[in-house]
């Protein structure tokens, strides 16, 4: 398995509509702190189906799972786990039940004021679970965004 390019920045959010990257398998690095880090579960989890929490982690995970739905909005996965909002953080729910969460993956060229987003921790904070919360839009054209709300996907290409 190799990484062959780095799509153009791409930062997730609700109650928006896009035209995304295609679906396929990714890895997906924040842009924050210099690109230090992934996005994903970690390795070591109970063995439970309540939902699990998606991390900034150090090393890589299994690469996420993003499917394009007919109506333009995404499905993430990774592990079997769709990625969901619950108390503006962000999990993998295991059951069908438990999310029904899509996302608008888009490109950081907006003429619109996003409402909500993924967002990475600082690397100082304890907690390192990625939020779900209101994004930050700098005025200026084009808009600015911090890093922290930004993420890169890193397609995985089998060869």
């Amino acid at each position: 398995m190799k990484i062959t390019s780095i799509l153009p920045l791409f930062y997730f959010y609700v109650l928006a509509s896009a035209i995304g990257p295609p679906s396929g398998l990714y890895f997906i690095v924040p842009e924050a702190f210099d690109r230090q880090g992934y996005v994903g579960r970690s390795r070591n989890e109970d063995q439970s189906l309540a939902p699990k929490q998606v991390l900034l982690l150090n090393d890589a995970p299994e690469p996420w799972s993003v499917e394009r739905q007919p109506d333009g909005k995404y499905r993430l996965s990774q592990r079997g786990g769709n990625a969901g909002e619950r108390g503006n953080h962000l999990f993998a729910f295991l059951t069908q039940e438990q999310s029904t969460d899509r996302w608008i993956i888009e490109s950081i060229r907006l003429d619109r004021d996003p409402i909500r987003g993924w967002v990475s921790p600082s690397p100082g904070e304890p907690d390192r679970q990625i939020r779900v919360q209101p994004l930050i839009v700098g005025p200026s054209d084009p808009p600015f965004f911090p890093s922290t709300e930004l993420f890169q996907l890193l397609p995985l290409y089998n060869e």
